[in-house]
């Protein structure tokens, strides 16, 4: 009974992460990358580099948080991935 609860729990927390994920992705395509506005962090920096370098943002962003993911499972270990 419980590992069914902990199915739905976790089958739950991935429909939302994809929702939340879908929602940013949209709200990034359709209103900030045409009205050209920079948003902070990863983000930001890739649409200053398309601006200049003329490369995919979400390329950029991928390459972007390569070592930064690097970085964070040296730091915390095997935890965090």
């Amino acid at each position: 009974m419980t590992t069914t609860r902990n199915i739905i729990r976790q089958f739950n927390s991935v429909i939302l992460i994809l929702l939340g994920s879908a929602i940013y992705a949209l709200a990034y395509d359709l209103f900030l990358i045409p009205h050209q506005i920079v948003p902070g962090g990863i983000s930001g920096l890739s649409m200053i580099i398309n601006r200049y370098l003329h490369t995919p943002i979400g390329l950029v962003i991928i390459i972007l948080n390569i070592p930064i993911f690097l970085l964070g499972a040296k730091i915390i270990g095997k935890i965090y991935t």
